[in-house]
């Protein structure tokens, strides 16, 4: 069964999403599981950043909205 944020998703934004969670799930960096699978990094980067705009992915970086750095 789809997620809701899931259905939203073109094709294209799909096949992007399962890369993604593949590449998370394999515990490859993210240019070695590029690499071998033949697209470019950048590629990654940006699909994953439509995802988390589009709210299928959390934000994964070091500081999160809210966080408070003293």
């Amino acid at each position: 069964m789809e997620e809701a944020g899931e259905a939203r998703l073109t094709e294209h934004q799909r096949k992007w999403l399962a890369r993604v969670q593949a590449c998370e799930v394999s515990g490859m960096s993210v240019a070695a599981y590029a690499s071998e699978h033949g697209f470019p990094v950048r590629a990654m980067y940006d699909a994953k950043k439509v995802l988390v705009r589009k709210g299928v992915l959390p934000h994964s970086g070091a500081l999160k909205r809210g966080s408070v750095v003293r």
